[in-house]
């Protein structure tokens, strides 16, 4: 999905994530790969958990070495400042012109979180269940 800028935003809340004024409102169009990576565990009754569908997410190309094989998931977790390292990513196929806010991933070492720098993605809206496509081992 190509991105199509349609306007700057300051920090927010909801993107706190993302470094201030590096944050702008865009439209996907269906050129571009988009991919979430989640974590999948079982709890102690076996029931599984995980939050595949959920509103960030990042373009694959950006989670991928330049031989073609996934970066691991720790590189992942540094790149894209999350709390745990990924085991699974899903594939996002949400409608064209869908809204979404672009920026960079902020350096989070102290929380032990990661130094940034990935370019990741957050729905504006509720995101729907079958924008989320197939499991993927990382």
């Amino acid at each position: 999905m190509k991105l199509q800028t349609s306007g700057v935003l300051g920090t927010s809340y909801a993107i706190a994530k993302l470094a201030p004024k590096r944050v702008a409102l865009v439209k996907l169009n269906s050129s571009e790969e988009y991919v979430r990576v989640f974590k999948k565990s079982v709890d102690g009754n076996g029931n599984i958990i995980s939050n595949k569908e959920s509103y960030w997410f990042m373009r694959k190309k950006d989670i991928m070495k330049s031989d073609g094989s996934i970066l691991s998931p720790s590189e992942i977790k540094n790149n894209f400042v999350l709390p745990e390292a990924p085991t699974h990513y899903t594939k996002i196929q949400p409608p064209s012109n869908t809204q979404v806010y672009r920026g960079v991933a902020k350096e989070q070492v102290q929380q032990g979180w990661g130094n940034g720098g990935g370019m990741q993605f957050e729905f504006n809206q509720q995101p729907q269940s079958g924008w989320f496509v197939g499991e993927f081992g990382l």
